[in-house]
């Protein structure tokens, strides 16, 4: 099973898109700030990050420099996809997904930086 850090700051986005990825069978685990973020990398290594541009006290920068450190791909979840800049957070955090956007686009990302779409169930 593909497991997912869901690392945002919006509770009731975490809530939201965290019931989508588990109704699609991937395993999540939820962090509301950079520093559980951080924890959550460290502790128990996910598959994929899925991070918003704005995770305070820890930055989008620390937790790419960590999830490099493991390999781990970054999808940051960005308002202007045009203004966000992902230079230098490392090639394994240049995937963006501007709001608004449809969970099934999250979903089909999620798949094509693990390789394991038979594991995510429309």
């Amino acid at each position: 099973m593909t497991k997912i850090l869901l690392v945002v700051t919006d509770r009731d986005l975490l809530s939201a898109l965290s019931r989508v990825l588990k109704d699609r069978g991937l395993a999540v685990t939820e962090a509301f700030d950079g520093v559980q973020g951080l924890s959550g990398i460290a502790s128990d290594p996910p598959d994929v990050v899925v991070t918003d541009q704005s995770v305070p006290p820890a930055s989008v920068s620390d937790l790419c420099s960590e999830a490099e450190l493991r390999e781990i791909p970054v999808i940051i979840l960005v308002s202007d996809k045009k203004a966000f800049s992902a230079e230098g957070l490392g090639p394994r955090c240049d995937k963006t997904i501007a709001y608004p956007f449809y969970p099934e686009e999250l979903i089909e990302l999620i798949s094509g930086l693990t390789g394991n779409a038979g594991d995510v169930h429309e």
